[in-house]
Parts: structure tokens; sequence; C-alpha cells
């Protein structure tokens, strides 16, 4: 999604990734799209502690796509609106199995939701 972004046009990406090979080939990807005057910045570990390093940050989008099977969700949903490191304009789109019911109230309110297959994608903003 960072690449996506980048080839949007978007001035700055951040990204969060455990894995290190994962983040070598984001950390490519980002390099072949992006442009001089874009900045994309990967940082490397547990999502939940390299939050906490973005707080006094607002992002207009994030997007969060955890393993479907963990149990990632909720903490960092928790943690993305006790930051307040969305945007108050933005919004987080939750990737997600749509059989599994993601929090309703987490000091951010789901705006809107969407199916595709196999696929749920949830939207939150900021309330």
């Amino acid at each position: 999604m960072g690449a996506e972004a980048l080839v949007r046009g978007a001035e700055s990406v951040t990204g969060i990734e455990r894995s290190p090979r994962a983040c070598s080939i984001i950390q490519e990807n980002w390099q072949l799209v992006a442009q001089e005057t874009q900045k994309f910045t990967l940082l490397r570990g547990d999502v939940t502690q390299k939050l906490k390093k973005l707080a006094g940050e607002q992002f207009h989008l994030i997007y969060f796509d955890p393993p479907y099977n963990g149990d990632l969700y909720t903490p960092v949903l928790e943690l993305i609106a006790q930051l307040k490191i969305l945007h108050p304009t933005g919004e987080l789109a939750v990737e997600h199995d749509p059989k599994l019911p993601l929090p309703e109230t987490i000091g951010l309110e789901i705006c809107r939701q969407k199916t595709y297959s196999n696929t749920g994608v949830t939207f939150y903003q900021p309330n």
C-alpha cells in the first residue's frame, strides 16, 4: 500500500513491518517508485512499539493489514486512538477477515465497511 500511495503522489509514507525479509522487499519497491520530492520511512519491529515512536505525528490515511488470525486488532486500534496519530479529518482502513467483528468503541468510530470476497475492510474516523 505504501508503494501505491507513492505512485499516487503521497508526499510521505511511513510503514511498519516486523519481517526483516519483507522490510528489504518493501524498501526496494519504495525506492523504485518514489520521486525525489517524496519521503518514505520504514520502521522494522513490533507494531505496538513502533507506533509509540510516532506519537506527536498525525497521518491522513492509515492502512492496517495484520495477519488475519493474529490478536493485533484491538491493541493497535486502541493505540492509534490513544496516541491521536490519525489526523482529525483522516481515515483508518483496517483489512480483516469479514467474519471477524472489529471493535466499535475504541476512541474511533466506524464510518463504513466493505467486503470483497474473503476480505473485509473497515474504515474508522476520529470521533
